[in-house]
């Protein structure tokens, strides 16, 4: 499994047991800018990330069939 990951200071908390290997990742961790993740992600290189909200609805397949909003 290969799994975006933000570099950014601020998202140290949300990595930081990862890096200290206190929980391990289940697969690749794959560092990249917001925007660098989000075209990784559409063109199926990543299997999960974070990505930035403007994207999150980008792709017909992320949304919800029932309502057709975002499920991402």
């Amino acid at each position: 499994m290969r799994l975006g990951r933000i570099g950014y200071i601020n998202c140290y908390p949300v990595y930081g047991a990862i890096d200290r290997n206190v929980v391990a990742a289940p697969g690749e961790l794959v560092t990249g800018t917001p925007a660098e993740l989000n075209d990784l992600l559409v063109a199926g290189e990543l299997d999960v990330s974070v990505i930035s909200a403007g994207t999150s609805c980008c792709c017909p397949s992320w949304r919800s069939p029932a309502t057709g909003r975002c499920a991402a």
